[in-house]
C-alpha cells in the first residue's frame, strides 16, 4: 500500500510541476532580411489563441544601447493598437547583433487581439544600424500560442501600412496551476490517504 501511496504522491507532483516556459518567436519564420530604417518603433499585431503569461519580449538587431520600451496595447483584430495595456522599460543594446530583452510580465486572453510595441524611449530615429524584419504577406501566421496577423511601425503603434514586421520573441512564464486544478490534486491526495488509513 505504501507504494501506491509513493507512485500517486510523484504523479501528483509532476502534475504540479510541469511547465510550458520557453522562447517563442513571434515572426513568419520566412523571407527573413535585415536592414536599417527602424522608425521610431516597431511591432506586431496577433490574436492569442490559447492564454499565455509571458515575463520578458525581445527583439533581435544590432541596437545601440540606450532605453528601450516594449509595450502590449489592445486590439480590436490584430490591425491596429488601442489602448496601452501594460509596459516596460529597460536599457539594453550595445553588444553588436543578436536577442535584446525586456523583462515585461503580462497574461493574454485566448480569442483576444494585442499589439506587440518595441521603441527607444525617446522616440529618436537612430537606435538601431539594423534590425531583423519580415514580409508581412506571409501573414497570418501560426507562432506558438498566436496568431501574427500585421505589422506595425511608430512609437505609439499607429502605422500599419507598411509591409514587414520585426523579428521579436516573447518568454512564456512557468505555467502555474489553476485554484480549481489545485483543490483536485489536493483532493485526490486526500482520498488516497483516507483509503490507506481505512484499510
Amino acid at each position: 500500500m505504501r507504494k501506491t501511496w509513493v507512485i500517486a504522491a510523484v504523479l501528483l507532483l509532476g502534475c504540479v510541476g510541469q511547465s510550458d516556459a520557453g522562447w517563442v518567436e513571434f515572426n513568419s519564420g520566412i523571407d527573413g532580411l535585415a536592414m536599417g530604417g527602424v522608425g521610431s518603433g516597431r511591432g506586431i499585431g496577433f490574436r492569442a489563441d490559447s492564454s499565455f503569461t509571458i515575463d520578458a519580449v525581445g527583439l533581435f538587431g544590432t541596437l545601440f544601447e540606450q532605453p528601450f520600451d516594449a509595450l502590449v496595447y489592445s486590439s480590436t483584430n490584430g490591425h491596429q493598437a488601442n489602448a496601452v495595456l501594460d509596459s516596460a522599460t529597460a536599457t539594453v543594446g550595445g553588444a553588436g547583433e543578436g536577442w535584446y530583452d525586456i523583462a515585461l510580465g503580462f497574461t493574454f486572453t485566448a480569442g483576444n487581439h494585442y499589439v506587440l510595441n518595441w521603441r527607444p524611449s525617446d522616440g529618436n530615429l537612430a537606435w538601431a544600424s539594423s534590425i531583423h524584419f519580415l514580409w508581412d504577406d506571409d501573414l497570418p501566421a501560426a507562432a506558438g500560442p498566436a496568431t501574427l496577423r500585421d505589422g506595425c511601425a511608430g512609437f505609439d503603434a499607429d502605422a500599419f501600412s507598411n509591409f514587414l514586421h520585426p523579428r521579436l520573441r516573447v518568454h512564456i512564464a512557468d505555467t502555474v496551476p489553476e485554484p480549481a486544478t489545485l483543490g483536485l490534486l489536493a483532493l485526490g491526495g486526500l482520498a488516497l490517504l483516507r483509503r490507506r488509513r481505512s484499510r
